[in-house]
């Protein structure tokens, strides 16, 4: 059975190495030319999501994603401030949690390396249709036609596959917006060490922002 996976994010390759793990003849196409070029922060894996990794990937994977994250136990309750930085109160007690917090980018390049040469990268899906035998054929902006048994979309927020299932658009815009970034530690005065601490931090603004 060939499985074709549109969609080279957390979802896409986990599916795809855990298709691979069991046999499957699998492909997944993914436009970024980059697996490293990928947003977010962290992202954390509760033990449900652990225990799934561990079906979908090799022990060897799963060993070095462990290594690389932080225990949630090990950390301070998480701090919710305002926008003037005052303290409005605290998270729920962590210490007995098995939770880790890992980094996407990292996450997502273990991933891949278990999917192997299944993945293809900076491939542009177009559409979805079917072949002269009926069955489902992946279309690309630049490249031959895919067909396989099965075609799995899990290309994101603005999916050509779902679009393709549903006839139209299938969501629509919440007019919330993100933005993320880093700072070094060292870049940080002793005050917000102090302040900030081993945990997680959120400042709450006004009209939704945080």
């Amino acid at each position: 059975m060939r499985v074709v996976v549109v969609g080279g994010g957390i979802g896409g390759l986990a599916l795809g190495a855990g298709l691979r793990r069991r046999g499957f003849e699998v492909a997944v196409f993914e436009r970024d030319t980059d697996v490293a070029a990928t947003g977010g922060y962290h992202i954390t894996l509760d033990e449900r999501a652990q225990s799934a990794l561990k079906d979908l990937v090799e022990p060897k994977i799963m060993q070095r994603l462990l290594a690389s994250g932080s225990a949630l136990r090990l950390r301070e309750r998480d701090a919710f401030w305002d926008r003037r930085g005052r303290l409005l109160g605290h998270g729920p007690d962590l210490s007995d949690s098995a939770s880790i917090d890992v980094d996407r980018i990292t996450l997502r390049m273990l991933l891949a390396e278990a999917v192997g040469d299944g993945l293809h990268l900076g491939c542009s899906v177009s559409g979805v249709g079917h072949d002269d035998q009926g069955a489902p054929r992946v279309l690309f902006t630049d490249g031959a036609p895919v067909s396989a048994d099965l075609v799995v979309g899990a290309d994101g927020t603005h999916s050509v596959v779902a679009r393709h299932l549903a006839g139209g658009p299938t969501n629509s815009p919440a007019g919330i917006i993100g933005f993320s970034g880093r700072t070094l530690r060292r870049d940080l005065s002793p005050g917000e060490h102090q302040r900030l601490r081993p945990r997680s931090g959120l400042a709450i603004g006004p009209r939704g922002a945080a």
